[in-house]
Protein backbone atom coordinates (compact mmCIF):
# COMPACT_ATOMS: atom_id res chain seq x y z
CA UNK A 1 0.00 0.00 0.00
CA UNK A 2 1.53 3.44 -1.10
CA UNK A 3 0.93 6.13 1.47
CA UNK A 4 -0.69 9.65 0.33
CA UNK A 5 2.07 11.38 1.20
CA UNK A 6 4.15 9.05 -0.74
CA UNK A 7 1.11 8.84 -4.13
CA UNK A 8 1.49 13.09 -3.79
CA UNK A 9 5.01 12.83 -4.30
CA UNK A 10 5.39 9.99 -7.09
CA UNK A 11 2.92 11.45 -8.97
CA UNK A 12 5.18 14.83 -9.14
CA UNK A 13 8.16 12.32 -9.99
CA UNK A 14 6.22 10.97 -12.89
CA UNK A 15 4.72 14.09 -14.50
CA UNK A 16 8.18 16.08 -14.14
CA UNK A 17 9.62 12.51 -15.98
CA UNK A 18 6.86 12.71 -18.80
CA UNK A 19 7.08 16.37 -19.08
CA UNK A 20 10.90 16.14 -19.49
CA UNK A 21 10.39 15.50 -23.17
CA UNK A 22 9.22 19.00 -23.74
CA UNK A 23 11.17 20.96 -21.56
CA UNK A 24 14.82 19.52 -20.94
CA UNK A 25 15.41 21.35 -24.35
CA UNK A 26 15.76 24.77 -22.75
CA UNK A 27 18.27 23.33 -20.21
CA UNK A 28 20.57 22.47 -22.67
CA UNK A 29 19.88 25.39 -24.45
CA UNK A 30 20.06 27.64 -21.74
CA UNK A 31 22.14 26.55 -18.70
CA UNK A 32 24.20 23.42 -20.63
CA UNK A 33 25.54 25.26 -24.27
CA UNK A 34 23.99 28.14 -24.33
CA UNK A 35 21.45 29.29 -26.63
CA UNK A 36 23.47 29.98 -29.77
CA UNK A 37 26.03 27.32 -29.54
CA UNK A 38 22.98 24.75 -28.56
CA UNK A 39 21.40 26.32 -32.15
CA UNK A 40 24.70 24.87 -34.11
CA UNK A 41 24.16 21.40 -33.23
CA UNK A 42 22.78 19.48 -35.88
CA UNK A 43 18.95 18.94 -35.36
CA UNK A 44 19.17 15.07 -35.48
CA UNK A 45 21.92 15.64 -32.35
CA UNK A 46 19.79 17.49 -30.66
CA UNK A 47 16.86 15.22 -31.00
CA UNK A 48 19.11 12.28 -29.97
CA UNK A 49 20.15 14.12 -27.10
CA UNK A 50 16.84 15.28 -25.78
CA UNK A 51 15.46 11.63 -26.10
CA UNK A 52 18.21 9.94 -24.74
CA UNK A 53 18.62 12.44 -22.04
CA UNK A 54 14.25 12.07 -21.35
CA UNK A 55 15.00 7.97 -20.97
CA UNK A 56 17.74 8.50 -18.68
CA UNK A 57 15.84 10.44 -16.56
CA UNK A 58 12.94 8.62 -16.64
CA UNK A 59 14.75 5.21 -16.05
CA UNK A 60 16.67 7.00 -12.54
CA UNK A 61 13.12 8.49 -11.15
CA UNK A 62 11.69 5.15 -11.70
CA UNK A 63 14.83 3.73 -9.54
CA UNK A 64 13.79 6.73 -7.30
CA UNK A 65 10.34 6.00 -6.72
CA UNK A 66 11.22 2.29 -6.35
CA UNK A 67 13.55 2.84 -3.38
CA UNK A 68 16.44 2.28 -6.01
CA UNK A 69 15.69 -1.55 -6.40
CA UNK A 70 16.78 -1.89 -9.91
CA UNK A 71 14.52 -5.52 -9.63
CA UNK A 72 11.44 -3.71 -8.71
CA UNK A 73 11.85 -0.66 -11.38
CA UNK A 74 12.05 -3.22 -14.19
CA UNK A 75 9.41 -4.97 -12.91
CA UNK A 76 7.26 -1.55 -12.60
CA UNK A 77 7.85 -0.78 -15.27
CA UNK A 78 6.49 -3.38 -17.35
CA UNK A 79 9.89 -5.25 -18.76
CA UNK A 80 10.49 -8.14 -16.82
CA UNK A 81 7.57 -10.04 -18.53
CA UNK A 82 7.16 -12.53 -21.43
CA UNK A 83 9.21 -11.31 -24.52
CA UNK A 84 9.01 -13.95 -26.76
CA UNK A 85 4.64 -13.79 -27.09
CA UNK A 86 4.71 -10.49 -27.28
CA UNK A 87 7.57 -10.24 -30.46
CA UNK A 88 5.57 -13.06 -32.07
CA UNK A 89 2.36 -12.10 -31.40
CA UNK A 90 3.25 -8.61 -32.35
CA UNK A 91 4.86 -9.63 -36.10
CA UNK A 92 1.58 -11.62 -36.67
CA UNK A 93 -0.58 -8.58 -36.09
CA UNK A 94 1.45 -6.34 -37.98
CA UNK A 95 1.76 -8.71 -41.49
CA UNK A 96 -1.60 -7.16 -42.84
CA UNK A 97 0.41 -3.53 -42.91
CA UNK A 98 3.63 -4.90 -44.34
CA UNK A 99 1.23 -6.52 -47.16
CA UNK A 100 -0.57 -3.69 -47.60
CA UNK A 101 3.01 -2.06 -48.63
CA UNK A 102 3.91 -4.67 -50.47
CA UNK A 103 1.08 -4.18 -52.81
CA UNK A 104 -0.21 -0.64 -52.30
CA UNK A 105 3.06 1.39 -51.73
CA UNK A 106 6.45 2.33 -53.07
CA UNK A 107 9.25 1.46 -51.60
CA UNK A 108 11.76 3.83 -49.75
CA UNK A 109 15.08 3.78 -51.52
CA UNK A 110 16.37 5.32 -49.04
CA UNK A 111 15.63 2.87 -46.18
CA UNK A 112 18.79 1.08 -44.20
CA UNK A 113 19.48 0.25 -40.77
CA UNK A 114 19.59 3.97 -39.67
CA UNK A 115 16.29 4.94 -40.60
CA UNK A 116 15.61 1.87 -39.05
CA UNK A 117 16.57 2.62 -36.22
CA UNK A 118 15.94 6.20 -36.53
CA UNK A 119 12.16 6.10 -37.42
CA UNK A 120 11.17 2.93 -35.43
CA UNK A 121 13.10 0.87 -33.26
CA UNK A 122 14.06 4.00 -30.85
CA UNK A 123 11.33 5.97 -30.61
CA UNK A 124 9.14 2.89 -30.48
CA UNK A 125 11.08 1.65 -27.67
CA UNK A 126 11.48 5.01 -25.93
CA UNK A 127 7.60 6.17 -26.35
CA UNK A 128 6.56 3.36 -25.18
CA UNK A 129 8.77 3.32 -21.88
CA UNK A 130 7.99 6.94 -21.43
CA UNK A 131 4.76 7.35 -22.19
CA UNK A 132 3.26 3.55 -21.10
CA UNK A 133 5.37 2.19 -18.94
CA UNK A 134 6.73 5.22 -16.96
CA UNK A 135 3.70 7.40 -17.12
CA UNK A 136 0.52 5.36 -17.29
CA UNK A 137 1.95 2.43 -15.44
CA UNK A 138 3.94 4.15 -12.44
CA UNK A 139 0.53 6.32 -12.37
CA UNK A 140 -1.32 3.54 -12.17
CA UNK A 141 0.79 1.29 -9.51
CA UNK A 142 3.30 3.23 -7.59
CA UNK A 143 1.33 6.73 -7.25
CA UNK A 144 -2.28 5.33 -6.71
CA UNK A 145 -3.98 6.76 -9.89
CA UNK A 146 -7.30 5.26 -11.32
CA UNK A 147 -6.30 3.66 -15.03
CA UNK A 148 -8.30 6.12 -16.99
CA UNK A 149 -7.38 9.47 -15.95
CA UNK A 150 -3.59 7.82 -16.01
CA UNK A 151 -3.86 6.83 -19.82
CA UNK A 152 -5.36 10.29 -20.80
CA UNK A 153 -2.95 12.25 -19.58
CA UNK A 154 -0.07 9.72 -20.84
CA UNK A 155 -2.14 10.16 -24.37
CA UNK A 156 -2.05 13.82 -24.85
CA UNK A 157 1.29 14.35 -23.75
CA UNK A 158 2.15 11.60 -26.51
CA UNK A 159 -0.20 12.78 -29.08
CA UNK A 160 1.55 16.66 -28.18
CA UNK A 161 4.65 15.55 -29.46
CA UNK A 162 3.31 14.43 -32.78
CA UNK A 163 1.36 18.28 -33.67
CA UNK A 164 4.94 18.91 -35.86
CA UNK A 165 3.58 16.47 -38.50
CA UNK A 166 0.47 18.87 -38.99
CA UNK A 167 0.53 21.37 -41.47
CA UNK A 168 -2.37 23.22 -40.62
CA UNK A 169 -4.70 23.81 -37.76
CA UNK A 170 -7.28 21.25 -38.97
CA UNK A 171 -5.14 18.72 -39.47
CA UNK A 172 -3.13 19.10 -36.42
CA UNK A 173 -6.60 18.22 -34.70
CA UNK A 174 -6.75 15.11 -36.91
CA UNK A 175 -3.26 14.25 -35.83
CA UNK A 176 -3.62 15.09 -32.18
CA UNK A 177 -7.27 12.90 -32.20
CA UNK A 178 -5.52 10.21 -34.53
CA UNK A 179 -1.84 9.70 -32.18
CA UNK A 180 -3.80 10.15 -28.84
CA UNK A 181 -6.33 7.57 -29.83
CA UNK A 182 -2.94 5.26 -30.60
CA UNK A 183 -1.83 5.82 -26.91
CA UNK A 184 -4.89 5.31 -25.70
CA UNK A 185 -5.13 2.14 -27.54
CA UNK A 186 -1.49 1.03 -26.48
CA UNK A 187 -1.72 1.61 -22.86
CA UNK A 188 -4.67 -0.48 -23.51
CA UNK A 189 -2.96 -2.93 -24.55
CA UNK A 190 -0.42 -2.62 -21.99
CA UNK A 191 -3.01 -3.22 -18.72
CA UNK A 192 -4.33 -6.39 -20.97
CA UNK A 193 -1.20 -8.27 -21.38
CA UNK A 194 -0.51 -8.17 -17.27
CA UNK A 195 1.68 -4.60 -17.48
CA UNK A 196 3.49 -6.69 -20.20
CA UNK A 197 4.94 -3.39 -21.69
CA UNK A 198 6.96 -5.53 -24.33
CA UNK A 199 3.51 -6.00 -26.86
CA UNK A 200 3.16 -2.44 -27.14
CA UNK A 201 6.96 -2.06 -27.35
CA UNK A 202 7.08 -4.80 -30.43
CA UNK A 203 3.44 -2.86 -32.06
CA UNK A 204 4.69 0.11 -32.27
CA UNK A 205 8.28 -0.48 -33.48
CA UNK A 206 7.00 -3.07 -36.08
CA UNK A 207 4.15 -0.42 -37.35
CA UNK A 208 6.71 2.16 -37.57
CA UNK A 209 9.07 -0.16 -39.43
CA UNK A 210 6.05 -0.59 -42.29
CA UNK A 211 6.04 3.28 -42.44
CA UNK A 212 9.79 3.74 -43.32
CA UNK A 213 10.09 0.88 -45.15
CA UNK A 214 7.21 1.47 -47.66
CA UNK A 215 6.20 5.20 -48.83
CA UNK A 216 2.61 5.32 -47.27
CA UNK A 217 2.16 8.80 -45.89
CA UNK A 218 3.42 11.72 -44.88
CA UNK A 219 2.52 11.55 -41.29
CA UNK A 220 0.79 9.75 -38.75
CA UNK A 221 -2.78 10.38 -40.94
CA UNK A 222 -0.99 7.79 -43.99
CA UNK A 223 -3.65 7.54 -46.96
CA UNK A 224 -6.94 5.59 -47.38
CA UNK A 225 -5.60 2.31 -48.81
CA UNK A 226 -2.72 2.14 -45.86
CA UNK A 227 -5.45 3.04 -43.21
CA UNK A 228 -7.53 0.08 -44.19
CA UNK A 229 -4.23 -2.17 -43.72
CA UNK A 230 -3.64 -0.59 -40.39
CA UNK A 231 -7.35 -0.93 -39.05
CA UNK A 232 -7.01 -4.76 -39.73
CA UNK A 233 -3.38 -4.70 -37.63
CA UNK A 234 -5.43 -2.61 -34.90
CA UNK A 235 -7.61 -5.15 -35.17
CA UNK A 236 -5.94 -8.71 -34.70
CA UNK A 237 -4.11 -6.68 -31.59
CA UNK A 238 -7.61 -6.26 -29.80
CA UNK A 239 -8.28 -9.94 -30.71
CA UNK A 240 -4.59 -10.91 -29.22
CA UNK A 241 -4.65 -8.57 -26.62
CA UNK A 242 -8.26 -10.67 -25.26
CA UNK A 243 -6.92 -13.83 -25.72
CA UNK A 244 -3.56 -12.90 -23.25
CA UNK A 245 -5.87 -11.30 -20.77
CA UNK A 246 -8.18 -14.70 -20.69
CA UNK A 247 -5.42 -16.59 -20.82
CA UNK A 248 -3.90 -14.91 -18.37
CA UNK A 249 -7.24 -14.05 -15.82
CA UNK A 250 -7.76 -18.87 -16.42
CA UNK A 251 -3.99 -18.82 -15.35
CA UNK A 252 -4.30 -16.64 -12.05
CA UNK A 253 -7.68 -19.11 -11.20
CA UNK A 254 -6.28 -21.79 -10.92
CA UNK A 255 -3.15 -20.48 -9.05
CA UNK A 256 -3.22 -21.83 -5.30
CA UNK A 257 -4.35 -18.81 -2.66
CA UNK A 258 -1.27 -18.03 -0.17
CA UNK A 259 -2.72 -16.76 2.93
Amino acid sequence: MVLPGKKWLNTALIITGASSWYWIKYVYAYLVFGVERYNTIPFESRQWLISVSVVALCALLALVISSFKVKEAVQVLGLNRDIVTAILLAVCCTIPMYIGGWIYAEGNNDFGIVSAIEKAIWPGFTEELVFRGFVTGLLVRKAGWHFIPAVLLSAVAFAWGHLYQAADTGEAVIVFLVTSGAGIGFAIFYKMWGWNLWFPIFMHIFMNLSFAIFHIGDNVLLSGTANIFRGITILLAILASIFINYRNKKKQAFEPRTA
